[in-house]
């Protein structure tokens, strides 16, 4: 029964940060992400290298959070299918951390690329 509680209260977690992560992803990120001018900033700020750069830099983490919940969506799967055909319990608890670890992962990916989108669009 505890490990059924358990396992219950993980699901509604994930559910929560899942959630939280898409929110993100396509609603908050986007509004901060408006390009607006603030000055003149020179002859490198204007350069084909420098705004080519900002340019694939803001396009890199962009796709990093569409990428990243949809492959670990898939691994969790993956994951879950393995635990289900798991024989025995210490098998099933290994597939289990798997898990974590990949929600987990999936939760600092998107923190990371939100943080350096934020970044970038300050220039």
């Amino acid at each position: 029964m505890k490990n059924l509680k358990n396992k219950s209260r993980f699901c509604r977690i994930a559910v929560l940060l899942m959630t939280a992560i898409f929110l993100c992803t396509y609603a908050i990120v986007p509004a901060l992400a408006v390009d607006e001018p603030t000055g003149d900033g020179g002859a490198i700020a204007s350069s084909k290298f420098a705004t080519g750069t900002k340019a694939l830099i803001n396009d890199a983490s962009v796709w990093a959070m569409v990428i990243l919940p949809i492959s670990v969506t898939f691994l969790c799967i993956y994951f879950n299918m393995r635990k289900a055909a798991a024989e025995d319990e210490q098998e099933s608890k290994a597939w289990n951390k798997k898990i974590k670890i990949a929600l987990f992962c999936v939760v600092l990916g998107e923190c990371a690329a939100m943080l350096v989108n934020v970044i970038v669009s300050y220039y």
